[in-house]
């Protein structure tokens, strides 16, 4: 009898062991999953286009060197606009920066800039167009991204984000520094700078 206890009393201690050893952590050895990102392609006459989250620039393409289509328009492709975050696309032009609004009310004016992809998706803008008439200052899409059923709107946002003013300039030499910084300047319509040193 003792002999009879002794053995269920062992098999018991091994199978709370054997329970307790795999039990809780469901962990996958330490992978961290990849975010779920989207695209937002569509086309332009000529710009840079940036998508930015929290200040952050998150993707970014720019016209130049590109293959006009049929209409003189550039196509531009957003890869990595993160889901579930607030997005805010703008565009740079002849010295201006143009927030892209839409129409979230179908009301015929756009009063939104901001959305959040739902899940991972390609949304195609079609022609975004920063010349409508009534919408100074604005890009307008050709194709309303509220239409599809992975976006969801947010509220406006009027302030541009201060990443599109300022690039970034830590630790590059002058040769690099000069287009950093002449860029911006051109964005802003200041052209005809020379560059001229005094010696003692």
């Amino acid at each position: 009898m003792k002999i009879l206890r002794a053995c269920l009393l062992v098999m018991l201690v091994f199978s709370l062991i054997s329970i307790v050893g795999c039990g809780g952590g469901g962990g996958d050895g330490g992978v961290t999953p990849q975010q779920e990102t989207g695209t937002i392609n569509g086309s332009v006459s000529g710009t840079t286009i940036i998508a930015v989250v929290d200040n952050e620039i998150v993707a970014n393409d720019d016209t130049t060197g590109k293959t006009p289509d049929a209409n003189g328009n550039f196509p531009f492709t957003l890869t990595g606009i993160p889901v579930g975050e607030n997005v805010g696309i703008y565009l740079i032009k002849e010295g201006g920066i143009f927030p892209l609004y839409f129409d979230i009310d179908d009301d015929g004016n756009p009063d939104t800039n901001v959305f959040t992809l739902s899940s991972t998706c390609t949304i195609d803008l079609g022609f975004v167009n920063t010349n409508v008439e009534g919408q100074d200052g604005k890009a307008i899409p050709e194709n309303d991204p509220s239409d599809n059923p992975n976006i969801t709107s947010g509220t406006e946002n009027v302030d541009i984000p201060t990443t599109l003013n300022q690039p970034a300039t830590s630790g590059l030499t002058l040769s690099q520094l000069s287009p950093k910084v002449l860029m911006p300047l051109k964005f802003l319509g200041v052209s005809g700078l020379r560059f001229t040193s005094k010696r003692p």
